[in-house]
Parts: structure tokens; sequence; C-alpha cells
């Protein structure tokens, strides 16, 4: 698939739903507009990412899985995006209480 993409972060306003933390790993939520072909969608993804030196001077990049989550992220609203990313969370953080000790 060859399409052109353009990120760029939110800030996030009063108004927005609150973002549940990332139930992988804890990490912070953060608010994306994301332009694909013409069509301007919102997403949360973890912010949690960390550069590691590594071989031959090659960054090694240590992400949390929801740093970069799939396209079904994206929605039209910043209200819908938050939505999906709690609903997420929540069965991730259910998934986790059912583990055995």
């Amino acid at each position: 698939m060859n399409w052109q993409e353009d990120i760029r972060p939110l800030e996030w306003m009063g108004s927005d739903p609150v973002a549940m933390r990332c139930a992988c790993c804890g990490g912070a939520p953060s608010l994306w507009e994301v332009e694909r072909e013409g069509v301007v969608t919102k997403m949360v993804n973890c912010d949690r990412a960390e550069l590691r030196p590594g071989a031959e001077d090659a960054p090694i990049t240590e992400n949390c899985p929801m740093y970069s989550p799939s396209m079904a992220f994206n929605k039209a609203t910043r209200r819908e995006a938050v939505g999906y990313w709690n609903l997420v969370q929540a069965r991730l953080a259910e998934l986790r209480a059912q583990e055995p000790a």
C-alpha cells in the first residue's frame, strides 16, 4: 500500500473526555491528528517510547505496543478517539486482572 500520511500532535482541551493511562505500560495517553489521502482523523496512543543506543550507532526503539496502534484507533472526532482508546484500555485492564498470580 502506498499513501501519504501527515501526523500532528494535538493539545488536550478542557472539553475533551479524560483518556485512561495505558493499560500495557502505565504511560500517558497522547492525542494526534492524522491526515491520510485527504481524510482527517483523530487518534489516541501511548506516549511511551524510548530510543536506546544500538549496534553500529543505529538507535533501537523500545515502544509500548500501544505507541503505534492499528488504524482502528483512527476516529472522526476527538471524543470518538478517546472513547475507543478507553474501551480498549478498560478491556486490557480486565484481562490483566484475570491473569493468575
